[in-house]
């Protein structure tokens, strides 16, 4: 009979865990060189352990991703939407949402860490937080156009077989709140409060040979809209929230629309051409106008809707992004914040650089077939 072997007592175990410490640390050291000697690993998990110890001010992380039609925001992360996939990526390259999508006409809305992909053509809706998809819906009508608010409420204005347009919101448990007939109009832009309460539209109409937009701000417990306004001659791209109404942009000027106004305040353009706009609930917009010399001037609108600042800039910028308490502009090697107390500019862009996605403190640059990330550092800037 043989001799069974002693149990090993309690501190023979504890003396073992140093040489267990030091295997996991060799194992974990080996597979970093490993990834290091195999190049830039991209779009999956374990680029979170090959970037560890390698994050700074400024540290630029590249992956391919070939022709994005769109890009959006979606808290710290970008999201991506290509001919046939949508991603959600994080700073550090790391893929949580890969969804091979069908759409033959695809579109794009972010708010916060949610999105909406849809589909033109066909009426599908697919929601997705950064962690995968929230819902999806068959709206069995082709669709004008879609929101989305920070907490996944979704506002969808399709073709109707009854009337010019249908209007439906859904609470973020896909839940119907609000559906209305549109009779005559068709529906450029819709935007949702961000408590999610209330509704405006943008629409435009023909009368008489001549076009005109009308505005409609519908809160969602109510049967009738709270203001309904026509502007002869107008349209209007979108609208965001302020305090006490909306701020709207159209072709000729800025428009100021209270609760339950019968007319709108204009904020002229003086002349200029319209070259660009953001617009975002109850916080800084910013419109950009050029001039017959090709000056450009920049204008912000505060969340009550004053006007917060003008500047003439010396160079026209690709495009301007209003998020939290600043405002963007691209000028296609870096970019310049406007905060309340002056410009700043970012340090250089990689080259190549053809649009760019901000999210807070980091940058998205992205080219025809990659995509860096950077994290912006700032110095004053004189404009």
């Amino acid at each position: 009979m043989s001799k069974q072997k002693p149990k090993p007592s309690r501190k023979e175990k504890i003396s073992k865990l140093p040489r267990l410490l030091i295997l996991l640390v060799f194992v974990a050291a080996f597979t970093g060189v490993g990834l290091f000697a195999m190049g830039n690993v991209r779009l999956s998990p374990i680029s979170d352990l090959q970037l560890l110890g390698r994050q700074g001010d400024g540290f630029p992380i590249e992956f391919s991703y070939s022709h994005a039609r769109q890009a959006a925001a979606m808290g710290n992360s970008v999201a991506l939407l290509g001919p046939t996939q949508f991603d959600i990526v994080s700073q550090n390259g790391y893929r949580s949402v890969q969804f091979a999508q069908p759409y033959a006409m695809p579109a794009l809305r972010t708010a916060g860490n949610r999105a909406v992909l849809f589909d033109r053509n066909l009426g599908n809706i697919t929601m997705f937080r950064r962690g995968g998809i929230l819902a999806t819906h068959e709206m069995g009508q082709s669709i004008f156009t879609v929101d989305i608010n920070p907490q996944g409420a979704i506002a969808v204005a399709t073709r109707s077989d009854r009337a010019a347009a249908e209007i439906f919101v859904y609470n973020p448990r896909a839940r119907q709140q609000l559906h209305w007939q549109i009779e005559r109009e068709h529906p450029v832009a819709l935007r949702l409060s961000n408590n999610g309460r209330v509704l405006a539209m943008c629409l435009a109409g023909t009368e008489q040979a001549g076009v005109y937009a009308r505005f409609v701000d519908f809160p969602l417990n109510a049967q009738q809209p709270r203001t309904d306004i026509r502007l002869p001659g107008v349209w209007l791209y979108d609208t965001a929230s302020i305090a006490g109404g909306w701020l709207a942009v159209g072709n000729e000027a800025v428009y100021l629309i209270r609760h339950g106004a019968s007319t709108a305040e204009e904020l002229s353009f003086g002349g200029r051409t319209l070259r660009g706009f953001s617009l975002q609930n109850n916080g800084y917009s910013a419109v950009l106008l050029e001039d017959w010399d090709h000056q450009v001037l920049l204008r912000v609108y505060n969340s009550r809707g004053t006007l917060a600042a003008e500047h003439t800039l010396e160079q026209q910028p690709y495009s301007v992004i209003a998020q939290g308490r600043a405002v963007y502009l691209h000028m296609g090697d870096m970019v310049l914040r406007w905060r309340p107390n002056g410009f700043s500019q970012s340090q250089p862009l990689p080259a190549g650089t053809q649009s760019v996605v901000i999210a807070g403190r980091e940058v998205y640059a992205l080219s025809v077939r990659h995509v860096e990330h950077m994290r912006l550092r700032w110095s004053a800037a004189d404009v």
